[in-house]
């Protein structure tokens, strides 16, 4: 997410600072974006090139966060330990930011199944250990950024080029097998990732973005639709494979073991995600923020699963 943002930024004329984790792959970010090396998870490791960087700022976009983990410790040092750090330093350090503007998720709000979606004044539900690290970090973030300076946005599933979460589903959708899960359809909003970066750039530049917003792009779907659509967009036909519930919990729970075991290496089904997926929809109302800002997200789930397709070409080429 934040290399699309980087590159949207400097694209317009912003100067550009990025911090990254030491193992990060910085050749895909602008060459001349000022980079800074270190974690906001472990306040030992914020570095102080961060701080400086704060006080010449005019705006902060908080995209940082550990999407999946084996243990419930992880997300709590990285999402919200990581958010509370954060807030703290523009507090002290940020003397000339006029906006904040934090990615969060959908899973801070909580699972819905019925349309139009979860809206904004429902009391936040998470059920999963990741969507706790996310509500949390909003809290960290109102409490110590003024509420006139910060926007948070809760996107649904986002997809597109460069991302790695939705990759497995990617490539067995592209040999013709759709998977789901349970034998009932659960609904799902969707966003591409380009269509998440004009919301946040609308956020900043935007007078009074202030408060939190749901983001989704007009069309309930489901992971099945999505993979069918990714099959056929390759020329396959589809074949639907019903996992069952228990099936993917077992599968969970190997797979934390195994990234216990091998650490560094990416498991993308741990039980904090198996979780998620036995809830009865993941729906997002975004109808406040397209009111607010009159935003249309532009792309359609062909048209996204068409340019993420087309990278995953190019970049095996590559």
């Amino acid at each position: 997410m934040g290399r699309h943002i980087v590159r949207r930024l400097r694209a317009a004329g912003a100067e550009v600072s990025v911090l990254v984790r030491a193992g990060s792959d910085r050749s895909v970010l602008p060459a001349d974006v000022r980079r800074v090396t270190g974690e906001l998870g472990a306040r030992g490791a914020v570095p102080a090139q961060l701080r400086d960087s704060l006080g010449n700022a005019d705006a902060v976009i908080h995209c940082a966060a550990r999407l999946f983990a084996s243990d419930w410790r992880e997300y709590l040092r990285d999402n919200s330990l990581g958010a509370e750090h954060l807030a703290t330093m523009i507090a002290a350090h940020g003397r000339n930011v006029q906006r904040v503007i934090m990615l969060s998720s959908l899973a801070a709000a909580g699972p819905c199944g019925d349309v139009p979606g979860i809206a904004e004044a429902s009391p936040p539900a998470p059920v999963s250990a990741y969507g706790w690290s996310k509500l949390m970090a909003e809290w960290a973030m109102e409490k110590h950024v003024r509420d006139d300076r910060l926007t948070i946005l809760r996107p649904p599933i986002v997809y597109g080029p460069e991302d790695k979460a939705l990759a497995p589903l990617f490539g067995l959708a592209a040999r013709g097998l759709v998977l789901q899960a349970g034998r009932g359809e659960t609904p799902y909003s969707f966003l591409y990732v380009e269509d998440l970066v004009d919301a946040a750039l609308l956020c900043l530049y935007a007078p009074r973005a202030a408060g939190t917003y749901h983001l989704e792009d007009g069309r309930p779907s489901s992971l099945r639709e999505f993979g069918e659509i990714i099959a056929r967009a390759v020329g396959r036909h589809p074949r639907r494979v019903v996992l069952p519930h228990a099936l993917i919990r077992l599968a969970a729970q190997g797979s934390a073991f195994a990234a216990r075991r091998l650490p560094g290496r990416f498991f993308p089904l741990t039980p904090d995600k198996a979780l998620e997926g036995r809830q009865k929809g993941w729906l997002a109302d975004g109808a406040k923020f397209r009111r607010e800002f009159s935003f249309t997200a532009t792309t359609a789930l062909e048209q996204g699963v068409a340019a993420t397709l087309r990278w995953r070409e190019n970049t095996k080429k590559n």
